[in-house]
């Protein structure tokens, strides 16, 4: 059996605390600050009263803060479902009945197509349900305290995701992923991909898509770094694989094969000068 997520991370941040586990722009976290930051946030996800075995819908830009949440919802026992930033108002609200949600954690740009305000546009916010207003989910130093004696020890049987298809041929259907799947597929991954503590992954699909989420659970248990990037074209990835230190980059067809393609001045893959590895998953 793998050794679990946060227990992977714990271990990184004891025995690798300056390794950079998340960045974005000039936004960075060590794995010491990762594990510090994903305490806290349990421990408030907790004090606002949800429990293990309780489903949390985000809905969010990808962003090192959405990564938190996410890590933390796993290290109280909560059960995440990612949804995907572009889907529309009454898209969240269905899927938010049919997953029997207790929560919802939102950006200020989602929270504003649901009618609200109320959330600074670098904050995240949580409210029970889609029609209540968010508060701002802040961390006081207090509750950092209470996240350093969490209890929960999680079991492979235990839900961990509920990840809803695209809805592309029928309403959208949420496949259950168990703790056990997150980390034998991150361990699976991890192996047959040979990651190390040395490598950068490029972070560029959403963390609602299985595929996605896989970048960070994976380099999570290598104890590799990894580089979120909210791209709309092909051309945004230039700068980050030529001058990023990008060791891996994870695509489908319809972002790889321009990529590949190129022109005379744009061989953006060939010379990535760290990149070793490219995998490949969904299309034909």
């Amino acid at each position: 059996m793998p050794i679990d997520l946060i227990a992977r991370l714990s271990h990184h941040a004891r025995h690798r605390p300056a390794r950079i586990a998340l960045r974005q722009g000039d936004h960075t976290l060590s794995y010491a600050e990762l594990a510090t930051q994903v305490a806290i946030a349990a421990a408030h996800l907790c004090a606002l009263g949800l429990t293990p075995g309780d489903r949390l819908v985000v809905w969010a830009n990808k962003r090192i803060e959405s990564v938190v949440l996410i890590l933390a919802a796993w290290s109280a026992g909560i059960v995440i479902v990612p949804l995907h930033p572009a889907l529309r108002a009454g898209q969240l609200r269905d899927i938010f009945d049919r997953a029997h949600a207790r929560g919802l954690i939102i950006d200020a740009s989602h929270a504003k197509i649901l009618g609200f305000t109320a959330i600074a546009q670098h904050d995240l916010g949580f409210t029970p349900q889609p029609t209540q207003s968010p508060v701002a989910f802040e961390l006081k130093a207090a509750l950092g305290e209470a996240a350093l004696n969490l209890t929960h020890q999680p079991q492979p049987s235990d839900l961990a995701a509920l990840l809803y298809t695209s809805g592309s041929t029928g309403q959208p259907k949420g496949v259950m992923v168990t703790r056990g799947n997150l980390n034998h597929g991150a361990a699976a991954v991890r192996d047959y991909l040979g990651l190390t503590t040395a490598d950068e992954l490029l972070a560029v699909l959403p963390l609602s898509f299985d595929y996605g989420l896989s970048q960070i659970t994976t380099a999570l248990m290598a104890g590799a770094g990894v580089t979120l990037l909210n791209y709309l074209l092909p051309n945004d990835l230039k700068n980050p694989l030529l001058t990023g230190g990008i060791t891996v980059l994870a695509g489908t067809p319809g972002l790889l094969i321009p990529l590949a393609i190129g022109t005379a001045h744009q061989t953006w893959l060939t010379d990535a000068p760290h990149l070793r590895l490219i995998t490949n998953s969904g299309g034909k």
